[in-house]
């Protein structure tokens, strides 16, 4: 991850499908005034080093205009959540996994949901679509979608140090 600027780290199982998505619906939907002072970045909780976007990942992104094509998995590590200001996982289990690696950091990590909608009752996961098929993808996306235009509102309240809505 870069050094300057606020730093977000998005973190699924295999860093092939969620947080890849993550990262690219981040960067395009980014508004232009933040561009420059935040940045993101993914991993995985079980990612092989190397491994390109799931097929159906690189279809629904495409079809958003998003090039995932160069993306290639990394695997998480506890020097990943010192390096970023927010730790956004997908799903409960890789949030509860994070927090066991870094718990030092356990006041900056949290499910994208969470951190996008002021908490989001019980419904905190965004399902892996991994292994299934291209629909699944589309959910997925979507529900991603959602979540990183509700989370651009709640950065510039960080950025700018005003209270959070």
């Amino acid at each position: 991850m870069p050094e300057s600027g606020f730093q977000i780290l998005f973190v699924c199982t295999g860093n092939t499908c969620r947080s890849p998505m993550a990262e690219a619906l981040f960067r395009t939907r980014l508004p232009e005034d933040l561009r420059g002072r935040t940045a993101a970045a993914s991993a995985g909780s079980a990612a092989v080093e190397g491994a390109p976007a799931a097929p159906h990942a690189l279809e629904v992104a495409a079809a958003a205009g998003i090039d995932l094509s160069p993306h290639r998995a990394r695997r998480y590590s506890p020097e990943m959540a010192a390096q970023a200001d927010l730790v956004l996982a997908l799903d409960a289990g890789n949030r509860a996994w994070v927090l066991a690696q870094s718990p030092q950091h356990s006041a900056r990590i949290f499910c994208l949901r969470e951190a996008a909608s002021s908490g989001a009752g019980e419904n905190i996961s965004i399902r892996d679509p991994f292994g299934g098929d291209l629909e699944g993808y589309r959910t997925c996306f979507a529900e991603i979608e959602q979540e990183i235009e509700r989370l651009m509102t709640r950065l510039r309240c960080w950025l700018e140090g005003d209270p959070l809505p």
